[in-house]
């Protein structure tokens, strides 16, 4: 089992399907196309519910988590496992800028 920190699993993310959820249920699916050493994140393509809302910046402390979307197949999308708090607590300890 490979294990990663949270800005190295953001890292592997950059440019592919993404989902973040908001502290209140929200739900975002989109390309992750930048971050910063705070877990502020840029979507495009950007997806609210089922609404199209293009380019979209979440700030870190409205995300409950964000993990990967897998590949579609047959218009099924697979999840990743969210990193739980206790992996991204772990993963701050000395984490610098990307």
């Amino acid at each position: 089992m490979k294990i990663t920190t949270p800005l190295g699993a953001l890292r592997e993310a950059l440019g592919k399907r993404v989902r973040v959820v908001s502290k209140w249920n929200s739900e975002y699916t989109g390309v992750l196309v930048s971050y910063d050493a705070y877990f502020n994140v840029h979507l495009e393509k950007a997806v609210l519910g089922e609404k199209l809302i293009g380019s979209v910046v979440i700030r870190c402390n409205n995300i409950l988590y964000l993990h990967r979307l897998r590949n579609e197949k047959h218009g099924e999308i697979r999840e990743e496992r969210p990193a739980g708090v206790r992996d991204v607590l772990d993963g701050l300890q000395g984490a610098g800028p990307p």
